[in-house]
């Protein structure tokens, strides 16, 4: 295997490790900013944790109609509520 391709697995295998908070976390909170509510969320393993959280908040920002929302703490592995 040559030393760039190495390289490159390297990189890919450490963007999805990275990206991965179900190793340590079930979930994130999400905090509406303007109202203070927060809501709870669920990570799904194999999709990268921003992807979820991305797709987390559009949803909550169709549902409320407001678009300020940002994660805002995580929900350690066994603490889901």
């Amino acid at each position: 295997m040559s030393l760039a391709k190495k390289l490159l697995n390297k990189v890919e295998e450490s963007n999805i490790h990275e990206a991965d908070m179900t190793k340590s976390y079930d979930g994130f909170h999400l905090l509406n900013f303007k109202t203070g509510k927060i809501t709870n969320h669920k990570y799904i393993k194999g999709i990268k944790s921003t992807e979820v959280e991305n797709e987390a908040i559009d949803k909550m920002k169709k549902e409320t109609g407001d678009s300020n929302f940002g994660v805002h703490g995580f929900i350690k592995k066994g603490e889901w509520v």
